[in-house]
């Protein structure tokens, strides 16, 4: 790559972790080790709930802000998520899929328009159920409870400050997109150790920075080995019986 034409950027996102004020503490902690970076830039995409946040701090930086996005599959090795197959799975006798998500976070509707036509494939019939935000989240959930036999949630940040809520005012299972959210309300989730993804993240930087890759054309990485994770105690609450290739949450 020639870098007179062209400058390297490195990206990278920590999926739905971190309260504003962590978000700022590692902002801060990041600078120092950039300040003498002059012939790259570095994108951190973080959850919109630490947008604000995250701009302030890196403010003057050579940090750029973004926000994350996402990418849904029926399967793979992909962040946080539960195939139509995984419901099928767990849930063989349901025939009603209430899809509960906040209308406000365009991942989440696209998460949505992606795995609804596979449920569909896999005979069951789905209905959507959107909240605009944390205020009318209880009721709306308690909407999809009563017209579904399973309830199913993307990678939502607003689901997942309202898990809470949610697991108050859902009557039903829910199979959740990502680990926080079924720690929270969920019975199982499709999840990936994010250690080992930043790892394999930092080994791709590395490279980069060597000079031993060109950024423009090496090969994406992925996680491997997504595991199948169950909520123990909402496992009991509803009767579900978890096959054995499910891990526990801690």
């Amino acid at each position: 790559m020639n870098r007179r034409y062209r400058k390297t950027i490195i990206a990278g996102n920590w999926k739905m972790n971190k309260t504003p004020a962590e978000a700022k503490a590692l902002i801060e902690e990041m600078k120092p080790l950039l300040s003498k970076t002059k012939w790259c830039e570095m994108v951190l995409c973080v959850p919109f709930t630490d947008i604000q946040a995250a701009v302030k701090a890196a403010k003057g930086s050579k940090i750029a802000i973004g926000a994350e996005n996402m990418h849904f599959e029926k399967s793979g090795a992909f962040t946080g998520e539960i195939s139509a197959d995984m419901l099928k799975e767990l849930f063989p006798d349901a025939k009603n899929v209430g899809l509960l998500y906040c209308s406000a976070e365009p991942n989440s509707k696209y998460q949505i328009d992606t795995i609804k036509p596979l449920l569909e494939a896999q005979g069951y019939t789905c209905t959507e159920f959107a909240f605009t935000d944390s205020n009318d989240v209880a009721s709306v959930a308690q909407n999809a409870a009563s017209g579904s036999d399973v309830i199913y949630i993307p990678t939502d940040n607003t689901a997942a400050s309202c898990a809470e809520a949610i697991k108050g005012a859902a009557t039903k299972p829910i199979v959740a997109g990502e680990e926080g959210i079924c720690k929270g309300c969920g019975v199982a989730t499709l999840s990936i150790d994010y250690y080992e993804l930043g790892r394999t993240t930092g080994e791709m930087a590395v490279k980069i920075l060597k000079g031993e890759a060109d950024i423009s054309t090496m090969a994406i990485e992925y996680y491997p080995n997504p595991v199948k994770k169950y909520n123990p105690d909402m496992a009991s609450l509803y009767n579900v019986t978890i096959p054995s290739d499910y891990a526990a949450i801690g």
